[in-house]
């Protein structure tokens, strides 16, 4: 860890930061902490070729804990852009290569994910997601692509999953994804029409 910046009574500036996570890559970041609250008011992080593996072992598995991804895997590799001004969100990029993802309970896995995540608060952004080859239980799964419009809070992919589709809001869709996942495990142990409830 290493960092530069300048402090006064109301602000604590980083110009210029470094992070670097055994098993995970390095990262550089910049900011604002307000003093008097104690809160963030701007921050740039931004890395790449970061390992996934130790992505979701050291940072996410404690978020996954008792939901249908708790023992969720990854390799791969990864890269990350983000920008926060005055205590709000204005872009989140997130770029995947050659990415694999088993959910260690073998209900799913994928193989070969190649993706580019693009997300502002304002605006038009292109996601492309492509998968290699995967499998739902036992169930093989060949090449698959999917592009996805997203407008600002709004996603727009045209289609419907579980609930989950056009106009539905960014902060819920997390949530969503994991209730689906729980749902899909469902069906894959006790196969028969899957309802989109909650």
């Amino acid at each position: 860890f290493s960092a530069e910046g300048d402090l006064d009574d109301n602000l604590i500036r980083v110009n210029k930061g470094k992070l670097s996570l055994k098993d995970i890559g390095e990262m550089d970041f910049a900011g604002a902490i307000d003093r008097p609250t104690i809160a963030l008011r701007d921050f740039d992080l931004s890395g790449d070729n970061l390992e996934l593996a130790g992505v979701f072992s050291q940072v996410l598995k404690p978020f996954l804990a008792d939901t249908p991804f708790a023992e969720l895997a990854a390799e791969g590799r990864a890269g990350i852009q983000w920008r926060f001004r005055n205590g709000a969100h204005q872009s989140l990029n997130l770029h995947l290569h050659e990415a694999a993802l088993d959910d260690g309970r073998g209900s799913f896995a994928f193989r070969g994910i190649n993706a580019r995540i693009p997300w502002q608060v304002r605006g038009l952004t292109q996601t492309s997601i492509s998968v290699r080859s995967g499998q739902f239980g036992k169930l093989p799964i060949g090449e698959v692509h999917v592009p996805l419009g997203q407008d600002g809070l709004d996603s727009r992919d045209g289609h419907e999953l579980g609930g989950v589709g056009r106009g539905e809001k960014s902060r819920h869709l997390i949530d969503r994804l994991l209730i689906l996942g729980g749902r899909a495990r469902d069906l894959l142990e006790h196969p028969g029409p899957l309802a989109a409830r909650g």
